[in-house]
């Protein structure tokens, strides 16, 4: 038939100019819906239809009731306890339904209908309401569209095999949570499972007793931003797998094990919040990072995390509290790492940590120099003195120029704070060959040819000087002869090359 609905197994006669029924046909907005040749109003109808046939036409046994009576009653045409009791026991599956936006002063709400049941099971639904709050109405969504942006309100669940409400479902708008939460203690279910987010989820003032997310192990979950603040979340928090542009988290108390692995984020804002139990964020991917005033009570790890982005800010911990043990093991900071103002109670574990050391500052390299040499992996604490000693030195760049400036900068030039056993060994090389260039020039006479004219006067000087290096104990029994003060200098620069040498050499080896 023409004006039979085109969805299969629906019988309903379409709506004037579209190829389906009230239940099946696309909806619009409240006023549009309204005005189009009344289809709210036969939406309701057409459900209290779709009811009736759930109930007796899919019925083994035959219902206690007369389909007459249930009608009625649901059209609050009737008043019975037994229809009443009756009614109250079923639970309907909605299944390819496009639920209309409502309004509760209309006659035709169908919200009406749905209160006087004991639940549904909504498959493959599309709703343009704005929120479900139906109170012991118990519900599941399996599969839905929610094409505006949605507000989550307790609502007990219809048993289900993963005991979630939302499942597979997609949300088009913004998503929230009403501050209803704080008065549901509920806690034996989870709210979404493998679902798809457009664009934001804001949770904000509220009580989270349940387990917001129950994704399955390989979902790839999906958000434009994440927004917690103002809030408690008693249950476990997990979200693993998330591709987000912002994750913001202000003001909240986690009560329970938060894990967040293998998610990659563009921004991670954590603010005046506090972690319980375990903090996860195993295998993590964020361009920018910042904890500011937060306090992780438990083990907090952050291994094999990639943590900013080159030529952007550091990962800052800026006033940020660990009472117990961090990881960092095989953690790259691309952007260096800032924890100049964290509380450490314990040294945490920079195992084969790779970070950016231009945007790190002294005190963090200080830090890992010091959590290596405490495990005794002096090789690595070596390492991290010569870039903390690089970063001093940076740092002094704009001072003037004093004696300790000028021995870091030696140090640096000869050995890269002990990073370098070349730079030594080859200007050994280099100096040797030169004193015995000047030993060949002096017994052979070359030097007396430069200035043949003031040989008196420089051997006078030369004399001097020669008397001061003889008087000098230590070295006087190794001098050249006739040009002791040339040797004591050259025996000097041999003392710290030598020196720089051995503690670069020591620097590469383990110590006993």
């Amino acid at each position: 038939m023409d004006n039979q609905c085109a969805v299969d197994g629906c019988n309903n006669s379409v709506m004037q100019e579209q190829s389906d029924c009230p239940l099946h046909c696309g909806k619009n907005s409240y006023s549009t819906d309204f005005h189009n040749n009344s289809l709210l109003s036969r939406f309701y109808d057409e459900l209290v239809t779709y009811i009736l046939d759930q109930v007796y036409n899919l019925s083994f046994t035959a219902p206690a009731v007369s389909r007459d009576d249930f009608r009625d009653f649901l059209k609050d045409e009737l008043e019975s306890e037994v229809v009443e009791k009756f009614v109250r026991d079923q639970i309907i599956v909605f299944d390819h339904i496009k639920f209309p936006e409502r309004d509760s002063r209309d006659h035709f709400d169908y919200f009406k209908l749905l209160k006087k049941l004991k639940g549904a099971h909504f498959n493959y639904c599309q709703f343009m309401y704005i929120y479900f709050d139906l109170g012991d109405f118990e519900s599941f969504f399996q599969d839905c569209d929610f094409i505006k942006e949605w507000t989550v309100f307790p609502l007990k669940i219809l048993g289900n095999v993963n005991q979630v409400l939302y499942q597979n479902c997609s949300f088009k708008g913004d998503v929230s949570f009403s501050n209803q939460f704080n008065l549901f203690d509920e806690s034996n279910y989870s709210v979404f499972h493998d679902c798809k987010f457009n664009n934001e989820i804001n949770l904000n003032g509220i009580v989270v007793n349940n387990s917001l997310f129950k994704n399955s192990v390989l979902f790839k979950q999906r958000v434009n931003k994440l927004t917690i603040a103002d809030s408690t979340i008693k249950s476990k928090f997990i979200l693993n797998n998330l591709f987000v542009e912002e994750v913001t988290i202000e003001n909240v108390e986690f009560d329970s094990k938060f894990e967040f692995k293998e998610n990659k984020i563009k921004k991670l804002n954590v603010i005046n919040s506090n972690f319980s139990k375990i903090f996860d964020m195993y295998r993590s991917e964020i361009e920018e990072v910042n904890f500011f005033k937060s306090i992780f009570s438990d083990f907090a790890g952050f291994e094999c995390c990639k943590l900013g982005y080159e030529s952007e800010n550091p990962t800052t911990f800026k006033y940020v509290t660990f009472l117990s043990f961090v990881n960092f093991r095989n953690a790259i900071f691309n952007s260096g790492l800032d924890l100049e103002n964290a509380n450490l109670k314990e040294m945490p574990n920079f195992l084969n940590v790779s970070l950016s050391s231009n945007n790190t500052n002294r005190e963090t390299l200080r830090i890992i120099k010091h959590s290596f040499d405490k495990v005794g992996n002096h090789i690595e604490a070596n390492k991290y003195f010569s870039l903390e000693m690089e970063r001093y030195k940076n740092d002094m760049e704009e001072e003037p120029w004093s004696q300790e400036k000028l021995v870091f900068s030696l140090n640096d030039k000869i050995s890269k704070f002990g990073r370098s056993y070349f730079r030594p060994a080859f200007l050994i090389v280099i100096l040797s060959l030169i004193f015995q260039a000047v030993i060949f020039s002096y017994e052979n006479n070359y030097l007396y040819k430069i200035y043949p004219d003031f040989n008196s006067q420089i051997s006078s000087v030369v004399g001097f000087f020669n008397n001061v290096a003889i008087s000098f104990m230590p070295f006087s029994k190794f001098l050249h002869k006739g040009i002791e003060f040339i040797s004591l200098l050259f025996y000097i620069m041999y003392a710290t090359l030598i020196w720089q040498l051995v503690v670069s050499i020591k620097s590469h080896t383990r110590k006993n």
